[in-house]
């Protein structure tokens, strides 16, 4: 049994690759194979949350904060140089498990 008889799409995407057949073949294996890692009961694990609410540090925000990420404009240079942490806005993300 060749991979064309399985499916001819897979014929035609390994000769555009151009790799041998029994590499693609176990390839598509390797890559249908990957699961995630489950516990003996067949569930995936979960973080535990605390019962009260609690503040999650977000990162920045980068539509509010000064400089934006990768800005090269002459708009920006002056911020790029100087660190004002007044300029850079956080998100916070404030979890109540409750709701």
């Amino acid at each position: 049994m060749s991979l064309s008889d399985i499916h001819p799409c897979f014929w035609k995407l390994r000769r555009v690759v151009g790799i041998d057949q029994r590499i693609f073949f176990f390839s598509i294996l390797l890559l249908f194979g990957c699961k995630a890692e489950q516990n003996e009961t067949g569930t995936t694990e979960s973080a535990v949350l605390p019962d009260d609410p609690f503040i999650v540090v977000l990162g920045t925000v980068q539509d509010a904060g000064i400089p934006q990420l990768g800005c090269q404009k002459a708009c920006c240079q002056p911020y790029q140089e100087t660190r004002d942490p007044d300029l850079n806005v956080v998100a916070l993300g404030l979890i109540d498990p409750s709701t």
